[in-house]
């Protein structure tokens, strides 16, 4: 309930000193201010990324505590939180041709 009522506070706090995108309603503002508050309030680091055709990027930040973060950032260095949440959990790569005999 607590890390609920910081999260809250947190994105409360977030959504007033970073612009907003008023198209998306998403909380917006610089990549690198999301990473340092995410490592300092959640110890979130990045676990990912993926770039999409128009050369957006899209980061996942996961803790070992089980949260996460996906951030989307484009061409011009803006990041905006597309989700979040609890219970993150990483699985290993399966082989591409299947288990081993």
């Amino acid at each position: 309930m607590l890390k609920l009522l910081l999260g809250t506070a947190i994105i409360a706090l977030m959504a007033t000193s970073f612009t907003s995108n008023a198209e998306a309603q998403q909380v917006c503002g610089k990549r690198a201010e999301f990473i340092t508050r995410l490592d300092a309030t959640y110890k979130e680091t990045t676990s990912g990324v993926g770039l999409i055709n128009n050369g957006t990027v899209i980061e996942v930040l996961t803790s070992v505590k089980g949260s996460w973060t996906i951030l989307m950032t484009n061409t011009n260095g803006i990041s905006c939180v597309v989700a979040s949440g609890q219970a993150w959990e990483s699985v290993p790569k399966q082989m591409a041709s299947g288990p081993a005999a």
